[in-house]
């Protein structure tokens, strides 16, 4: 079992509380293959009951969606408690999923799934890997596939726009053509901020004077850190994106986007991993990225 605090987790408890993190997800469970998914974030990862954070109708949709691209070689970015990565080796059964994780310590629950299911070949595992660290990413494609194309990269670590923008001009050069790259939770921070400001809202909330306490605390800080800085929100990377089909779509062939995550596919033109940047596909002619209008 594993009894880790990861340090966001850490963080999101010690400005909200437990109980009100663990009160996002419903804990509703979906089981496969006598392995259950635990919808909720939270420690304590089995190999045959793993916490994940998404909600069931993700869940449902992620196996769907799975099922259906048949992907063989996958990379993935963020473990957590492991959830997706065993949901994803149990779906598709990879020819090489590499999962990575900022969290220094192994998961051991995920460990102890993949040796139990003779996937030790096939399911890679890296920690301490830093999402906007282009060449860290760049060094495990090249060591883990040998040259083999992907065909689908999930991203669901962060959900910050740097990093997050980083992890795609890192890796979606690495896609075959018609491949996906897909970043989950790009309404996080809309999402989240409606059910902070629910909680705060809601007097009945566990210890609901205390997380607003916090909260302001938080805010006053980031305030006087830095008076003018706006907030970087992941909506911007979803027009970013847009713009870059519309401008350049042979190589970024399309982009759709629902509740859960963007799906931006790999269009045939060649692009050097060294130094492609999403910036470089698009004009913003009309300002559609422009602060204040």
């Amino acid at each position: 079992m594993s009894d880790r605090l990861p340090d966001n987790l850490e963080t999101l408890y010690s400005a909200f509380s437990k109980e009100a993190i663990e009160g996002l997800f419903s804990g509703d469970v979906y089981e496969l293959d006598g392995v259950e998914f635990v919808c909720k974030y939270a420690p304590g990862s089995t190999p045959d009951r793993f916490h994940i954070v998404k909600p069931l109708p993700f869940v449902e949709y992620f196996v769907e969606f799975s099922r259906a691209f048949e992907a063989k070689r996958i990379f993935e970015l963020g473990i957590a408690e492991g959830g997706s990565t065993a949901l994803l080796a149990l779906v598709t059964s990879p020819e090489k999923l590499v999962a990575v994780d900022l969290e220094p310590q192994r998961l051991a629950a995920l460990d102890e799934f993949v040796d139990r299911r003779g996937l030790s070949d096939r399911v890679k595992l890296h920690y301490s890997v830093d999402q906007s660290d282009k060449e860290h990413l760049r060094r495990i494609v090249s060591e883990e596939f040998a040259g083999e194309r992907l065909h689908l990269v999930l991203d669901d670590a962060s959900h910050q726009l740097a990093p997050t923008r980083a992890s795609f001009e890192a890796l979606f050069p690495y896609l075959a053509p018609g491949g996906v790259f897909t970043i989950e939770d790009w309404n996080a921070d809309i999402r989240f901020r409606d059910a902070v400001v629910e909680g705060l809202r809601n007097p009945t909330t566990p210890q609901q004077v205390d997380a607003a306490n916090n909260m302001r605390a938080a805010l006053a800080a980031k305030r006087s850190a830095d008076e003018t800085a706006p907030h970087a929100s992941m909506s911007q990377l979803a027009i970013e994106l847009l713009l870059a089909c519309a401008a350049s779509n042979d190589v970024v062939v399309e982009v759709t986007m629902n509740e859960y995550w963007i799906i931006v596919r790999r269009g045939p033109a060649a692009v050097d991993p060294a130094s492609f940047r999403l910036a470089d596909l698009y004009g913003d002619y009309f300002g559609y990225l422009r602060r204040g209008q």
